[in-house]
């Protein structure tokens, strides 16, 4: 067992939770257990998979451990919070929340969830005396005067509470539920204009929020404007086919907002009068699964196989729900129930390639998206598919072959291009590969990954400005690309613009702020910059998120021993040599840390203690705070 490296089962575990394959994350979790059994922070990793697949049992029982070794770990009294709050078990959920708060008092987020769960569960007088803190420290957080707010409104002070949800809209317009709260409040009221005007803000914001449209549909009845009545509790129990409420109050059936509505209840007028018809149930359940109403799609379509079980399209709409869902398993016995009864289907055999190959199985997914082609030669997405298993598995030659054989049906099939790109960038041949983007994002001008991929050709090349230009471009196309924000930084960081790189590595980590890379890089910027005490900010945050990372600790410690503070440059540098032990420059490390040692020691004997100044303290907080707010 020794000879196990935990970096590589955490890299991998990290991979299959990023992907939601929990269970097999939890083996690779559990291995790294057995080489560092107390490792608190794999404990939490596992507790969250658990949670993730709703064992709340298991889950509760890894965030113990995880506690009884740390008992102030943050994550794990969180998630323990959470899994009592699941199961119920609210006095508890409320104790772990206010351990978890004290250890995180300049962080407002869990104090503002600490109070939430006050009033939720009528805890008004710590819920107010919580507010208040919160208040005194940040004034300028809407979400303060929102739970304010809300603490008036449940203890019956409406004026104040229509103040405070006022103040909270001031901060920050762009917040639906503070509208929300104040157009429900209304509502209660009786005051219905208001509540409409109100309600409409918040939908401007958050179009797709059903409780909004739960409420208007509410004043619309109140109204007696009906038909608008009938659009929003139409939408609501599309997306939530169990509001009873929403039901209850659709005072008239006639007809939906669009065709596709009208269809539904055509078929649903159909099932009262014949609800053992399978072709009105699969048609049924198949308008439900284009509206991404899964959970009713799935039932009307199980009724029409019990109904007929030979009914081939009904396994196939079935296994395309599950794969929606992430049941990729269940998705596969449904494909091949409906291969048994039409084996001849390339659509089927699609369908159970693509979900062949999410679960890994790339050889069988090969071998069924070879079936499609060859029941149907024009189907260009297996080519395009099968092409992308190929290449990811290492054979670009046979990936490129599937790639030209689709370009050779369609001139115009620009992800075949962009594909065949990423083959000749495998054989480094860039030129070609160029080419191959350039008539890609000729026929599809929106294609970002294809400017991505130019851009980092040209950054490959040292042409930074061309490299720059291309992943912009990519960035307007797609601005929530993590990783074109960050090689952004690289390159502006080689053209020595470390500002422009700052901001491009800060907007990285704000969209994956998990990913440690994108943490490290900008930690370096900022070092790069001289912005000494953000850097260790963020190098921190990094070693948090891959505390195994060697490079993090020794580029901390450099930033340390610039500014001085040589006992955490020996804690750094240490830890760097713990997580590189082959570091061929070990042992003049080693003379360099024990240097850092006599100099921190005596840094510790001459400096004399000096009076807080609580000016300067204020500075490097907000200079730190400013992190947040990109």
């Amino acid at each position: 067992m020794s000879d196990k490296n935990p970096q590589i089962y955490l890299s991998k575990a990290e991979e299959f939770k990023n992907n939601k394959e929990y269970k097999t994350a939890i083996e690779y979790y559990s291995e790294i257990l057995t080489l560092m059994s107390e490792d608190f922070e794999v404990m939490e990793k596992i507790a969250d998979c658990y949670f993730c697949i709703n064992d709340f049992e298991k889950s509760m029982e890894y965030y113990v451990k995880s506690l009884q070794i740390n008992t102030n770990y943050i994550n794990s009294l969180v998630g323990l919070s959470k899994v009592y709050e699941v199961i119920n078990q609210l006095p508890e959920a409320i104790e772990y929340l206010e351990r978890a708060a004290q250890q995180v008092q300049n962080t407002p987020e869990i104090l503002i969830q600490l109070g939430q769960m006050y009033i939720e569960n009528q805890h008004y007088d710590k819920s107010i005396n919580l507010i208040n803190e919160l208040l005194e420290k940040y004034p300028q957080l809407d979400d303060c005067y929102y739970l304010l707010a809300l603490n008036h409104e449940k203890t019956g002070n409406i004026p104040q509470a229509i103040e405070n949800y006022r103040k909270a809209i001031e901060i920050n317009s762009r917040s639906h539920k503070s509208y929300l709260a104040l157009g429900i409040l209304y509502y209660n009221q009786k005051q219905l204009d208001e509540a409409n005007k109100e309600l409409q803000n918040a939908l401007s914001i958050d179009f797709n929020n059903t409780k909004i449209h739960f409420y208007l549909g509410l004043i619309y009845n109140a109204q007696e404007n009906f038909e608008k009545a009938i659009a929003e509790f139409k939408y609501v129990v599309t997306f939530e086919p169990k509001n009873i409420e929403a039901y209850n109050n659709l005072g008239l059936a006639y007809g939906f907002l669009g065709w596709l509505e009208e269809a539904i209840q055509e078929f649903k007028t159909a099932i009262a009068l014949n609800p053992d018809n399978p072709e009105v149930r699969y048609a049924l359940g198949y308008i439900y699964f284009m509206k991404k109403n899964y959970q009713y799609a799935q039932i009307e379509l199980q009724t029409a196989i019990r109904l007929k079980p030979d009914h081939e399209l009904s396994y196939l709409i079935l296994g395309q729900v599950y794969a929606h869902l992430d049941r990729f398993k269940e998705a596969i016995d449904e494909y091949n129930e409906a291969l048994k009864l039409n084996p001849n289907n390339p659509t089927t055999y699609y369908n159970l390639a693509f979900a062949l190959n999410t679960l890994g199985m790339s050889e069988k997914a090969t071998e069924c998206y070879k079936k499609v082609i060859e029941l149907n030669p024009a189907y260009l997405s297996a080519y395009l598919d099968l092409g992308n298993i190929l290449l990811s598995n290492g054979q670009q030659d046979f990936a490129k072959e599937c790639f030209e054989a689709a370009i050779n049906r369609s001139s115009n099939f620009g992800e075949a291009y962009y594909s065949l790109g990423l083959c000749y960038i495998r054989s480094e041949e860039y030129q070609k590969a160029l080419y191959c983007f350039d008539h890609a994002i000729a026929i599809n001008p929106n294609l970002s990954d294809a400017y991505y991929q130019k851009g980092l050709i040209y950054k490959k090349d040292g042409n930074m400005e061309l490299a720059i230009e291309n992943i912009e471009q990519a960035i307007k196309l797609d601005t929530e690309n993590a990783a074109s924000y960050n090689d952004l930084g690289l390159a502006y960081q080689i053209l020595g613009n470390q500002e422009k790189a700052i901001s491009a590595f800060k907007k990285a980590s704000f969209l994956d702020p998990d990913n440690s890379l994108y943490r490290h890089n900008l930690g370096i910027a900022l070092f790069e910059g001289k912005r000494y005490k953000e850097s260790i900010v963020e190098l921190r945050r990094a070693i948090r998120l891959s505390p195994y990372n060697a490079d993090i600790y020794f580029n901390l410690a450099n930033i340390y021993e610039k500014i001085g503070d040589y006992a955490d440059a020996v804690d750094s540098y240490e830890n760097f040599v713990k997580h590189n032990p082959e570091y061929d420059k070990k042992n003049e490390l080693n003379s360099k840390i024990e240097l850092l040692k006599e100099q921190a020691k005596n840094q510790r004997t001459n400096t004399p203690k000096q009076a807080t100044d609580v000016n300067s303290d204020k500075s490097i907080f907000e200079s730190i705070k400013s992190l947040f707010s990109h």
